[in-house]
């Protein structure tokens, strides 16, 4: 496995006791990254502006199936990561979980916002400028929902 693909899960729930929760959607007032990384799953957590890392598991077990019985929204994708590019990003769960993923979306504040991002398949991370060219990027888009 090349060190820049890697397949991520973002899991989305409505546990959250920031000040900022009770304006959020129900449903998505918080969200966090779990990678698949040699051998192993890995928890990215940015509550409160604190990363926090952890090991969830091995590989092998289906940590999505495991989120999804716990109710929270999951979804899969594969991230190409061709190095940061977007210096300004919160410390917030987003902020954590696009730095994580590569994304480039400076619009996106709270949870909802990055589910609905993240399911339009509406991922740049790397552009020439802000402006959209009407030739296609050489680079393949970084974040793709896996399908089942």
């Amino acid at each position: 496995m090349q060190d820049n693909l890697f397949d991520a899960l973002v899991v989305f729930h409505g546990i959250g006791d920031g000040w900022s929760a009770r304006w959020l959607h129900p449903r998505f007032r918080h969200c966090f990254v779990a990678v698949r990384r040699e051998g192993h799953w890995l928890r990215f957590d940015g509550q409160a502006g604190l990363p926090q890392l952890d090991i969830v598991g091995p590989a092998t077990i289906d940590l999505a199936r495991h989120y999804r019985l716990l109710g929270y929204a999951v979804l899969s994708v594969r991230v190409v990561r061709h190095g940061p590019w977007w210096p300004w990003l919160l410390g917030t769960c987003v902020g954590g979980a696009k730095r994580m993923l590569g994304i480039r979306a400076p619009w996106v504040l709270t949870p909802r916002q990055l589910h609905r991002h993240l399911n339009k398949g509406d991922i740049r991370c790397r552009r020439s400028s802000h402006r959209r060219s009407p030739q296609r990027s050489p680079y393949p888009r970084p974040c793709r929902p896996i399908r089942p």
